[in-house]
């Protein structure tokens, strides 16, 4: 009984003692850690993603072809289990459609990796906006 006991408590600390640094994958962070600037490459180009405290965005992108700004709203939402997702508000979500956008919401989960952050894009096809400051 008491090495059940003892057992019971071991795998109550196991998670939380893996829940710190060195985590990889979406991860739960602070509001306060999300503002900064965000860089995804492309096969057709470089999109930066500049985002404030006061909780709007900058989305550039740039290809040898084009070139265009968009600004919005961002917000963070925590999902139970899972992490915090940024979601981008009337962003540009095709570079095929320069602004003026169609209305769309791009959801991004956040990820860390090395201590830094990373905004998955598409986490399948290994897209992501790193982190650069």
């Amino acid at each position: 009984m008491r090495l059940l006991a003892k057992l019971g408590r071991v795998s109550l600390l196991v998670p939380w003692a893996l829940q710190g640094c060195g985590e990889k994958g979406h991860v739960r962070i602070s509001e306060k850690e999300v503002p900064g600037t965000y860089v995804a490459s492309f096969e057709t180009g470089k999109e930066q993603l500049i985002l404030r405290s006061d909780k709007t965005y900058e989305q550039i992108f740039s290809s040898p072809t084009k070139k265009f700004t968009n600004r919005g709203k961002w917000e963070a939402k925590y999902v139970l289990l899972e992490g915090t997702d940024i979601g981008l508000i009337h962003a540009n979500c095709s570079e095929d459609h320069p602004p003026p956008v169609p209305d769309c919401y791009r959801n991004l989960n956040v990820h860390r990796e090395g201590g830094k952050l990373k905004l998955a894009l598409n986490e399948v096809a290994d897209f992501y906006y790193e982190r650069e400051d």
